[in-house]
């Protein structure tokens, strides 16, 4: 599955001119996928294909079939369930001990992710200034997260840690 590096896409649609594309030929092409990959991701496929088809639409005055483009590549049902998984609290911390075995920063990582519930690309953009060690209820200010659209007026929140972990940051810090 993943990005399509052979145009296998446009070879399955390259026998019609987008403009000439019917409802059936888009979702015979999106059905056919079904058995080769995960429903969500033939929705993330049937999204960028889309997606070119609107462009080439915008671009092109004579393409006058987009009601087409949104019949026949509707996304399938059911692939949208998210796949939560809780682990208990002696599972995470028995992945954070040997994360601090393999190495002294990257157990710091984990420990941070652990404790805060941040996402890798939010931890990885902490600087020294937004840990507030200095405090009775020790925080760092995570930036926030790149999910959703548009600007964000709020760019850190304030998301309580341990004493132990404001700690070894510090220690860390210096």
């Amino acid at each position: 599955a993943g990005p399509d590096p052979k145009g296998k896409i446009a070879l399955a649609l390259a026998g019609k001119p987008v403009g000439m594309l019917t409802v059936r030929d888009l979702q015979a092409w999106r059905d056919g996928l079904i058995d080769k990959m995960e429903a969500s991701s033939v929705n993330r496929t049937r999204t960028g294909l889309r997606a070119a088809l609107e462009l080439a639409a915008t671009l092109d005055h004579r393409i006058t079939n987009r009601h087409v483009f949104r019949l026949g590549l509707r996304g399938l049902p059911g692939s949208n369930k998210a796949r939560r998984i809780v682990l208990a609290d002696a599972e995470v911390l028995r992945i954070v001990n040997a994360a601090y075995e393999v190495d002294q920063a990257f157990g710091l990582l984990v420990d941070v992710l652990a404790v805060t519930g941040a996402r890798m690309s939010q931890a990885a953009r902490l600087t020294c200034g937004d840990l507030q060690a200095d405090r009775p209820d020790p925080r760092i200010m995570m930036p926030t997260s790149f999910k959703g659209r548009g600007q964000k007026r709020i760019t850190h929140r304030p998301v309580p840690i341990t004493l132990a972990l404001a700690m070894a940051l510090k220690r860390a810090k210096g």
